[in-house]
């Protein structure tokens, strides 16, 4: 599996004993997303969903997204689902973040938290 993230403590994240490439990007969300779309274009599965938790996309700065490392047919499935969540990201309005280190360190946290429950 790959672990397509912009989150810096990805390594801290651990998915059922699996394991796991870990892609990190420093990007931004949507960027990910867009990586993950671009990704699935190329065979790969989309394995976690791309909007996971309460989180809401254009508050938090980390996105981590669980893809095949084998290639296959177009998943048509997952390209579904990674297009709406485009769709989703895009309609909220762009903020302007001005978190402390503190806060960062806890939107890390989140991200690592709802995918080790993967």
């Amino acid at each position: 599996m790959i672990l397509l993230t912009n989150n810096p403590r990805a390594d801290e994240i651990r998915i059922n004993g699996n394991q796991v490439i870990i892609d990190f990007r420093e990007i931004a969300l949507v960027e990910v997303i867009t990586s993950a779309r671009d990704m699935i274009h190329r065979g790969h599965k989309l394995l976690s969903a791309p909007l996971s938790g309460s989180v809401k996309p254009n508050e938090t700065p980390f996105k981590s997204i669980l893809l095949s490392s084998e290639t296959a047919a177009l998943d048509m499935q997952g390209l579904a689902v990674i297009e709406s969540a485009l769709n989703i990201i895009r309609s909220f309005p762009a903020l302007q973040w001005n978190y402390t280190d503190e806060i960062l360190h806890d939107f890390m946290e989140i991200d690592i938290k709802l995918m080790s429950r993967t």
